[in-house]
């Protein structure tokens, strides 16, 4: 059963428990789910996954426009670049930081990998929408574009804020 878009508007908590078999997870108003919602239903593995992905957010230590990084802020955890957020423009090929476009690169390993071994998630646009739409409440951004974090990228910045190499 589809849910129409209204249910999206503003479910009670009644509402959301009642049709939880039924909700686009991407659509869903994340900041609506109780605590105790997410516990009685730890059973469906997207909402485990949402509830897992918001922790890894919010417990990361961030780093915001640090040198050489200074158009990023850096969330990262554990000595690992978990998400670097960047903002710029394209202006007929050259990127211009600080413009319009937000850009979120997440670490493939960390965070897409972990999806996948962790809930038995695989990658695909419905889990790429749910990832979205975390970091849409998490954030409060409404466009965004979703990149991989570069390996070597990420390498980079463990080794320029924690000495790892």
């Amino acid at each position: 059963m589809k849910l129409p878009a209204n249910f999206y508007v503003n479910p009670t908590a009644e509402q959301i428990e009642e049709h939880i078999e039924f909700i686009d997870w991407s659509l869903m108003p994340l900041n609506l789910i109780t605590n105790e919602t997410k516990s009685r239903f730890s059973g469906i593995k997207m909402l485990n996954m949402i509830t897992w992905l918001q922790g890894i957010l919010s417990s990361c230590e961030v780093f915001e426009h640090k040198m050489p990084y200074i158009n990023s802020t850096l969330l990262c955890r554990d000595e690992k670049c978990y998400v670097e957020i960047s903002r710029s423009v394209d202006v007929g090929g050259i990127e211009i930081a600080g413009l319009s476009k937000v850009k979120i690169a997440l670490a493939n390993k960390e965070i897409f990998n972990e999806i996948k071994e962790t809930f038995g998630i695989g990658l695909d646009l419905n889990t790429l929408g749910v990832v979205r739409n975390v970091i849409k409440w998490q954030f409060g951004l409404e466009e965004f574009i979703i990149n991989v974090l570069d390996a070597e990228r990420q390498k980079g910045i463990q080794r320029y804020f924690y000495n790892v190499t």
